[in-house]
Order: structure tokens, then C-alpha cells, then sequence
């Protein structure tokens, strides 16, 4: 014997789990505010694999994230995070001693020779 299941609109919607209703408005968000699109590039050089590989260790991201990250760092769209060489710890660190001393030491760098532009 078939008993017909029979639920109203309103009992459905009432009973709809949180995940469900916030996953539609996700995926109508995506689709209307900011779509991004998926791109497969071919034949990387294997010299290219190998540095995303050390960058992608460096960074502690996967893979995806890496070649994201590189992609906005070289078309100048990163934030303010910028790559460093790791000399910045060392901007503003010297005594006014040292400081003196280093200008002492480099100031004949920039004295023209003038026998040697004839």
C-alpha cells in the first residue's frame, strides 16, 4: 500500500537546514557579484614547476594559492604585503657613530676623477 508523502510549501521552507539556505545564497552570490574564472595553462618548463615548488615551500601554500599569489605580485595587484629580502630588519639600525662611519667610508665614491674623463 503507497501512502503520498504531502508537505505544504511553508512546512518545507520552515524546515530547510541553515547550510542549505546559505549555500544557495552563496552560489547566487558567485554567480551575480564576482565570478572568477578557471584557466588551464600548458606545457609549463620544468624550470618553471621547479621554482612554484620552492616558492609554493617558502610560502607554506599550496600550489593554487602560490601561482595566484606570483601572478598578482607581478602584474603589481598585491596588497601591501610585499616580498622581502630580508634587509628591511635592518633599515634604521645603526648607531649615529655607525652611521658617520659608513658615510666616511663611502664618500669617495662620489668624487669624479677628472683625469680619468679626458
Amino acid at each position: 500500500m503507497h501512502i503520498p508523502l504531502r508537505l505544504d510549501p511553508e512546512t518545507i521552507l520552515g524546515r530547510l537546514p541553515a547550510y542549505l539556505c546559505f549555500y544557495r545564497l552563496q552560489i547566487h552570490a558567485i554567480k551575480t557579484c564576482c565570478p572568477m574564472k578557471t584557466i588551464t595553462v600548458r606545457n609549463i618548463p620544468a624550470d618553471i614547476v621547479a621554482a612554484l615548488e620552492v616558492e609554493k615551500q617558502r610560502r607554506g601554500l599550496s600550489l593554487n594559492r602560490t601561482v595566484l599569489s606570483v601572478m598578482r605580485e607581478a602584474l603589481g595587484l598585491s596588497d601591501s604585503r610585499r616580498r622581502s629580502n630580508g634587509l628591511r630588519r635592518l633599515a634604521g639600525n645603526w648607531t649615529e657613530a655607525e652611521s658617520r662611519q659608513f658615510e666616511e667610508a663611502v664618500a669617495p665614491f662620489g668624487t669624479i676623477d677628472e683625469d680619468m674623463w679626458k
